[in-house]
């Protein structure tokens, strides 16, 4: 059994929840995002989503290396939500596994959830679902709300990451916020430089402070690993 991917690695988990944890990384290729906005304008995976070609990986591969990663596994890309039907696979197929992130901008991530509710085992308890919503307009907002409601009818242990800057808009992310718990939210500097990172952390510590919230930095950038 392969999987069609564009990069996989071991590295440790840079931002969010499980921030530090070594962990083995799957990147799918393809990106959509919920509402008007293509592709967002900062984001850091351009260049590989749109010219590091697809190669496979086998079922065996990801399971020799989750041995070597404590049974940690990020699911991520591009958009992994499209990719649902092999990410199922993956985690049906997957040994000693002790810990996924899935890293969203939502677009099918609460069917997902549906889906690996259905999967023997409780795998669904071994998940956090990151979930990023990119708002840039009215009509993201609008279709990142219907997201947000069907998530919390899931049984997911779902998480909040905004991405911060100095053009966020806080009126789109306030309601979200008033949704999840606090200790579920994580504010992150927008940034793939080190420098653009300093410049919005101020913002961020700003953001968290008023929201009571937790800060999450980008450490892969801060300490250059992959």
């Amino acid at each position: 059994m392969k999987f069609k991917i564009i990069e996989a690695f071991r590295s440790f988990q840079g931002e969010g929840p499980d921030q530090g944890n070594i962990m083995f990384f799957i990147r799918f290729k393809k990106c959509k995002m919920p509402g008007l906005t293509e592709r967002c304008k900062w984001c850091d995976t351009t260049c590989k989503m749109d010219f590091n070609a697809e190669v496979e990986i086998s079922m065996d591969e990801i399971n020799k290396n989750l041995e070597m990663c404590n049974g940690n596994l990020c699911i991520t890309g591009g958009e992994p939500t499209l990719y649902n039907d092999k990410i199922i696979e993956i985690l049906k197929n997957s040994k000693n596994i002790n810990n996924i992130n899935i890293e969203s901008n939502g677009l099918a991530l609460p069917e997902l959830i549906n889906s690996i509710s259905d999967l023997e085992n409780n795998i669904i308890d071994k998940c956090k679902f990151i979930y990023s919503p990119k708002m840039f307009n009215s009509t993201d907002w609008r279709s990142n709300i219907k997201i947000m409601e069907k998530l919390i009818e899931t049984d997911g242990d779902v998480y909040l990451k905004i991405v911060v800057d100095e053009e966020l808009n806080e009126t789109y992310f306030e309601y979200f916020i008033s949704k999840f718990p606090n200790n579920r939210i994580w504010a992150m500097p927008k940034g793939v430089t080190i420098d653009e990172m300093k410049k919005n952390s101020s913002i961020v510590y700003k953001f968290a402070n008023k929201y009571q919230i937790n800060i999450s930095t980008r450490m892969h950038i801060i300490h250059n690993f992959a």
